[in-house]
This record gives C-alpha cells, sequence and structure tokens, in this order.
C-alpha cells in the first residue's frame, strides 16, 4: 500500500479523529500491530505522534495493517471509514441481511477489545441433503484490568451483551460455539489488589460468564474455546537467560524437540503461563485442560450431524519481551500434527491462535 502527500494528510487526519485521546491510540496500537507506541512512535503532540506512527508503518511494511486495523477498532468514524473503504475497498458489514451466511461485526464505539459474530455454511454431513449452519462468537484483545482500564470497559461490556441479546432476538443469532483467542487478562502490573494477573482473571471469569449466559439457552460451558495470548503471561515468571536462550536459537528441530518431551526446558518456559493455567482449572474449563503441560487441545464437536474439529494452539509460551515481533517461537507445525492426531475424522477444522503470522520467527517455509 502506498500513499501520496495528499493520502498521507488524510490518514493523518482521519486516526486523529478516530483516535483523539492518546491512550486510545495505544491500545489501538497494542491490539492491532502488539507493538508499544511510545516505542515505535513518540512525539510532542497527538499531531506528531500519529504522524511518526504512520511514516513507521510505511517502512516496515505495515500500512494496510495499520488502516484496517484502525477502521475494525472505530468503524464509525466517518473520517476514518471514508479513507479505508475508499483505499482498502472495505464496507460495513453490519448491513447484512438476516439469513445470509454473512460475518457480522459487533464493534462497540471503543478501542477495548473486538468481537465476531459469525455464521458459516456447514459441509453437507454423509447422507445429508439439506444446509445445515454453525453459528460461533468470537472474541479477542479484552486486556481486562479494572484499575487502568475500567473507566471504559465497564461501558463496553454493557453495550456488547446488549449487542449480543438484540442480534440473537432480531436475527436469532445463537452461537453453538464461542471462541476467545487471548489477551483476556492486562497483564501483571504490581501486587495491589486488581494490579495482579490472578485478579484481572477473576474479573475475566465474570466476563466470560456474562457472556456466556446472555443467550436463551446459554452457551455450555463445554462449547467455550480460549486460547492463551501475550498479555495472560506473567512477567514476573520469566527468567532473562530464558530470552536469551530463545533468541539465540536457529533451529527449529530443537524447539519441537522441547516442546515434544516436555522437559525441564519446556516446563521453565511454561511457568510464565501458570496463572492462565490455574484460572482454566479454577473456572470449570476442565476441557481446555487436556494437555496441561502445553495447554493445547484438540476436540470434536457434532453440530446438526457434521463433526467439527476445534483445534487450540499455544503462541504465547515464548512470549516476555518488548518488541517482540518475529522472534516468537511457536512450534506450530508440530502443534497442529499432535493435535490432529487426536480427531479421527472432522468435516470443518477450526483453529484458535492469538498471534498472527508475522509475529512468528521467520524460518521459511516451515511454521516456527
Amino acid at each position: 500500500m502506498r500513499l501520496s502527500g495528499q493520502e498521507t494528510k488524510q490518514l493523518l487526519q482521519a486516526l486523529q479523529s478516530a483516535f483523539s485521546i492518546e491512550v486510545e491510540l495505544k491500545q489501538m496500537v497494542r491490539t492491532v500491530l502488539d507493538e508499544n507506541l511510545d516505542s515505535i512512535a513518540g512525539g510532542s503532540s497527538l499531531s506528531a505522534t500519529v504522524f511518526n506512527l504512520i511514516e513507521w508503518a510505511r517502512a516496515h511494511g505495515r500500512l494496510e495493517e495499520l488502516v484496517k486495523g484502525a477502521y475494525f477498532e472505530n468503524p464509525k468514524n466517518p473520517e476514518l471509514q471514508q479513507f479505508a473503504q475508499q483505499f482498502l475497498n472495505l464496507s460495513d458489514n453490519s448491513k447484512s441481511q438476516p439469513g445470509q451466511n454473512a460475518a457480522t461485526s459487533i464493534r462497540p464505539d471503543s478501542t477495548q477489545g473486538r468481537s465476531v459474530s459469525q455464521t458459516a455454511p456447514l459441509p453437507p454431513a454423509e447422507g445429508a441433503t439439506s444446509k445445515k449452519t454453525l453459528t460461533w462468537l468470537h472474541l479477542s484483545d479484552l486486556h481486562i484490568c479494572k484499575i487502568r482500564t475500567g473507566w471504559d470497559s465497564a461501558r463496553v461490556l454493557k453495550t456488547l451483551l446488549r449487542d449480543l441479546k438484540q442480534m440473537e432476538k432480531e436475527y436469532g443469532l445463537h452461537p453453538d460455539l464461542f471462541f476467545f483467542t487471548g489477551d483476556v487478562a492486562f497483564g501483571q502490573i504490581g501486587s495491589k489488589p486488581g494490579e495482579t494477573i490472578s485478579d484481572q482473571f477473576k474479573e475475566a471469569h465474570t466476563f466470560f460468564e456474562g457472556i456466556r449466559t446472555a443467550f436463551t439457552p446459554h452457551i455450555p460451558k463445554e462449547n467455550v474455546f480460549l486460547v492463551p495470548g501475550n498479555h495472560d503471561v506473567n512477567r514476573e515468571e520469566i527468567l532473562s537467560s530464558q530470552t536469551s536462550w530463545l533468541d539465540q536459537q536457529r533451529n527449529l528441530d530443537d524447539i519441537i524437540r522441547m516442546c515434544q518431551t516436555n522437559n525441564r526446558e519446556w516446563r521453565s518456559c511454561m511457568e510464565r503461563l501458570a496463572d492462565y493455567r490455574r484460572f482454566l482449572s479454577e473456572n470449570g474449563y476442565d476441557h481446555l485442560l487436556t494437555d496441561p503441560n502445553r495447554l493445547i487441545y484438540a476436540h470434536q464437536h457434532t453440530v446438526e450431524g457434521v463433526r467439527v474439529g476445534i483445534y487450540g494452539l499455544n503462541s504465547a509460551w515464548s512470549c516476555g519481551r518488548e518488541g517482540e515481533r518475529g522472534k516468537l517461537w511457536v512450534a506450530g507445525k508440530w502443534q497442529i500434527g499432535h493435535l490432529k492426531s487426536q480427531i479421527d475424522e472432522a468435516d470443518l477444522h477450526i483453529a484458535l491462535i492469538h498471534h498472527p503470522d508475522g509475529a512468528r520467527v521467520r524460518l521459511s517455509p516451515a511454521w516456527a
């Protein structure tokens, strides 16, 4: 994506209009680009910061990612909407008619979290003659922390629950499955009440129960599927020697062997997710703990006679540094192969992961 000088000016004005408060801009950059705004685009004013952000995105080939992400975070802003639709051919899916198998975005006017309710036609089961539909709700990047984001999150969550109930009432959208793909917590920021990641996970449980019970009938807990993100990691449990060792690795086979054998090095890396594991255990998500040492899982659900394979991947186990894009080891190819071997047959496969492709270590063509 290339912008002329005039187009750059339009984007600058659109981003300033959509994210007129610096904290909103910081949240957008963190959730969309997984970057720290102060680290990549400081400035003496909001205008200077936004300009530096655009220049950073241009230099790193992430301009389109920035525009798309900003638009999806605040699609109601007219200037950003016009820019995104003009230069990226994006459109507002919220006008989809009932009965259409279209993705419908539910995006409250905030940068706090993202949500999508989606219906998709299922492949016909053997011997089936009629079309069948699978509906799921997908949320991500809540970053819940009452003392940091409570001023905004209460409004957002209230709006989200209202919209979900309204969509069920007007369009009959009742999720068969509920997916949450990481960053439910804000992260360990201190030892006071509300600052610990364990307290944030308690808040998260209340949030999940509110979503799960917003529908009639309620979404069964065994139909709720979570995977961890980098904010779900307790950075106080990470040793600098672990990070240095991971950053020095160049052989994917060594990483896969560590994950596969569950050796001492692997167990040490997984300590950063001990609070997340405890959150799952204490709140009845035992179906997500079939492999507690790796925090990955494979489940098969049958919806209207169609077998759906669901795979939860752990891309957070090597997280723990600033500016770690392109530095994360996942062992994703091994995780997928290992999990798929646990599902005999499925008509539809759904894999859940927090990090985008650009976050992992580049070892083409292998998936690190």
